[in-house]
């Protein structure tokens, strides 16, 4: 419903959506302010090892190799060399360094603010504004009209980008350059002081640095950044438990935890592609967490069916194979606009609606989720997801459970776990050879680029950036002589009289080709 107020602010601010979002690793989730460097080159090996099946492009070291926010210049022990080291190894194994920085916050212990109290904002009674509460203190901003204060911010993001070699920075706690307080110019309004920092942020970069925007107001980095966070902090907990504290914050929104994080991933859905491509935080995939699997499964589902950035945050030489292989149905990224079809309706959105076309014809990737604590049981008919009445395939993604849907006839899914959710590929009935789904990507079609029918068979070809191994599903209308997987006969499953389930081993990519029987 807000489509022309999107493009018409995009076109005002001189919006400029990246052609691509990199697939990342980012250390923040895993280790937190315990980031070393060692553990940064574990990782980077490990992402080494497994290019073939999950093909990271970016990793992004976080908060914790700086002596102190603010002290951007020196580091912990743990980064011996400090970060440049870190990025020449990166960029040597083909990837992408990133790196976190806080330009505008400044912790009360750091050297900056002992040694340069001028820069400080301040309330009228003199002492430093309240930034928030963070690393162990309450910390304080910079006080971006004091010309010194703004170049030095200018100078460590320029330092991180073209001394140390970071074309992709994460600038977090933005926020803090408009906060409440006595500017040493006070003709300006917070949002002008907000704004002329982002541009000479952006200007001490360059264009071609890309700049994910985080904890910012979301009206003040328009045509700036490349990417924007959209909500708070994801965590290993669905709601916020902070220091061991959990009915304190349990319905404070702001607070980091999963279930927060996707209410508003939900929510301002559509800002992908308009104003910035959304970043939804990371995706937490390891098993000693507090989340569930299904709310795993939740989290990757809803980054995948809005589209936007697909950052992983755990340590990856302890995550399952099983688990991985969530990430990897995630890639290549969605990027299709999507329907938020209850947005209006609830405070988190239980509906969403991906209209697709390809070579295989138009089809539906659709989300249902269970947002309350209890299992539940879902009706999923055409009327579900607003489509046209008739007849439909319906392909369950995690668990491969497939139905033959009309309005009179909707599918049953029994208990729907709690914070859980179903990702249906959807596609109207018709009278030929249909691709159905498959578990390879989660689209259930995306990874089909050719696909031809004829009297004697159907022919298709696959294609992922990554291996894969999994089955697709046809409904074919004729009987199956034999199905050829890259020339080599397979043995083939028949569900019912008219749906197929080949199996597939790919490398990259796969040839099909079904032959009826004569």
């Amino acid at each position: 419903p807000l489509e022309k107020y999107l493009e018409a602010v995009a076109r005002e601010n001189d919006v400029k959506i990246p052609r691509e979002v990199p697939l990342g690793w980012c250390s923040w989730y895993q280790y937190y302010t315990h980031i070393t460097a060692d553990e940064v080159r574990k990782n980077l090996h490990s992402i080494g090892g497994m290019a073939e099946q999950l093909p990271v492009q970016l990793v992004q070291i976080d908060d914790g190799f700086e002596t102190q926010v603010g002290d951007w210049f020196t580091f912990k022990k743990p980064f011996p060399g400090g970060v440049k080291p870190l990025a020449e190894e990166i960029s040597n194994e083909g990837l992408i360094p990133g790196l976190w920085l806080a330009p505008f916050a400044v912790h009360p212990k750091s050297r900056l603010f002992k040694e340069h109290p001028e820069w400080i904002l301040r309330k009228r009674n003199g002492r430093p504004v309240n930034a928030g509460y963070g690393w162990g203190k309450l910390f304080t901003s910079l006080d971006l009209t004091v010309p010194a204060a703004l170049k030095y911010a200018a100078a460590v993001v320029r330092t991180a980008s073209q001394e140390w070699g970071f074309p992709y920075l994460k600038l977090d706690f933005l926020y803090t350059a408009a906060l409440p307080g006595v500017y040493s110019d006070e003709t300006r309004t917070r949002a002008q002081v907000m704004r002329s920092g982002m541009e000479t942020i952006r200007e001490a970069v360059g264009p071609e640095v890309f700049l994910l925007g985080c904890g910012a107001p979301l009206g003040s980095v328009l045509g700036l950044v490349d990417a924007n966070r959209i909500g708070p902090d994801v965590s290993g907990s669905w709601t916020p438990k902070i220091a061991g504290f959990k009915s304190v914050f349990l319905n404070e929104p702001g607070m980091p935890s999963a279930r927060n994080s996707l209410r508003n991933v939900l929510t301002r859905a559509n800002l992908h592609g308009h104003w910035w491509a959304n970043d939804p935080d990371c995706l937490l995939l390891r098993e000693n967490t507090r989340l569930t699997l299904a709310e795993v499964r939740s989290l990757a589902s809803v980054i995948a069916l809005t589209g936007g950035s697909l950052l992983i945050s755990d340590d990856l030489s302890q995550v399952k194979p099983e688990r991985l292989r969530i990430a990897e149905s995630l890639i290549p990224l969605m990027d299709a606009p999507v329907q938020v079809l209850d947005w209006f309706d609830h405070e988190m959105p239980e509906k969403l609606r991906v209209d697709l076309l390809n070579e295989t014809g138009g089809w539906y990737a659709a989300g249902a989720f269970n947002w309350s604590r209890y299992p539940a049981r879902y009706r999923i008919s055409p009327a579900t997801f607003r489509l046209d009445e008739g007849e439909y395939w319906v392909c369950e993604f995690w668990s491969g459970k497939l139905y033959k849907i009309n309005n009179q006839k909707p599918a049953i899914f029994e208990d729907v776990a709690p914070h859980g959710g179903l990702v249906l590929g959807i596609r109207r009935a018709e009278d030929r050879a249909l691709y159905l789904g498959s578990d390879l990507h989660i689209s259930q079609g995306m990874e089909v680029t050719d696909w031809t029918e004829s009297l004697e068979g159907v022919e298709f070809k696959l294609r992922l950036p990554r291996s894969a191994e999994g089955n697709v599903v046809l409904r074919l209308p004729r009987e199956v002589d034999r199905v050829l997987v890259n020339g080599t006969a397979l043995e083939c499953i028949p569900v019912s009289d008219e749906v197929l389930q080949i199996p597939i081993k790919m490398e990259g990519f796969a040839d099909v080709e079904v032959i009826y029987r004569k």
